[in-house]
């Protein structure tokens, strides 16, 4: 298996664990997901040059690290990053409605399960099965499953 695929096989607090970031690469990290908290995509390096007050030369250098991690994808100068573990800035299959009236998506149903909790939040997740393709949807609230998994 090549190394890059072995990489995202990895849960996420592995990687997080791996990472070694710095205070600084983590200050970058948690400010890409607040981004994606709060506007349901990344900013850019330049974005996050602005709001951080860093240097261009170090948040780029913090988001090399990061995509390294295989914490962040898509990023360079110009483009948004376009997803951030657990977040992602297009559409997927796991839906997540926050508060009940923000909608975000997640990179997978673990990640969909592990927002609202991230976040404080209360939500209804709705994903499809990757087996069966069978709709499914989980309401959270309070850090906790409510009424079951519904069909």
């Amino acid at each position: 298996m090549p190394d890059h695929q072995g990489k995202r096989l990895r849960g996420i607090a592995e990687r997080l664990s791996s990472a070694w970031m710095s205070l600084q690469e983590n200050m970058v990290r948690k400010a890409i997901l607040i981004a994606f908290a709060d506007a349901g995509q990344g900013p850019s390096v330049e974005a996050l040059t602005h709001a951080l007050g860093l240097p261009l030369a170090a948040v780029r250098a913090a988001c090399r690290t990061l995509a390294g991690a295989d914490l962040i994808l898509g990023q360079d100068e110009k483009r948004a990053i376009s997803s951030a573990y657990p977040f992602s800035g297009c559409q997927t299959a796991h839906e997540v409605l926050l508060g009940g009236h923000t909608t975000r998506y997640a990179m997978c149903a673990i990640d969909a399960l592990g927002m609202p909790l991230m976040l404080g939040q209360e939500a209804r997740i709705r994903s499809t099965c990757f087996f069966c393709q069978t709709p499914v949807t989980v309401d959270i609230a309070g850090g906790v499953l409510q009424g079951g998994i519904r069909l």
